[in-house]
């Protein structure tokens, strides 16, 4: 117990509860090998080796599927009947710099 005497005489009281019986962790290894036998050792590291990298081959996998659908998938639907877009009216306006003609079209 810790006594803190504050002004005008209150005293406060402040415990402190330690308590041995929380420890630590102490490994830091997520596979746990239970036997001393070279081999069954050998063969949890690899086990191990071929876990990390099916995991990484399949995030490679999914990232390449993801990429594919999206190079070839528009990000937009209405493409005017397979037309290509008249873009000819907000161009000119952008070339020539007309700020009310490019407030209609929001690109102001």
């Amino acid at each position: 117990m810790i006594r803190h005497r504050e002004s005008k005489g209150v005293e406060r009281a402040i415990v402190l509860c330690l308590t041995p019986s929380l420890k630590r962790q102490t490994s830091f290894n997520t596979v746990k090998i239970a036997s001393n036998d070279a081999t069954q050792r050998a063969k949890a590291r690899k086990d191990l080796a071929r876990g990390k990298l099916c995991l990484f081959f399949s995030y490679l996998l999914i990232i390449f599927v993801l990429m594919l659908i999206f190079a070839f998938v528009p990000f937009y639907s209405d493409d005017n009947g397979g037309m290509p877009r008249n873009e000819s009216a907000w161009r000119t306006a952008c070339d020539e710099n007309d700020i009310k003609v490019l407030d209609l079209y929001g690109l102001s």
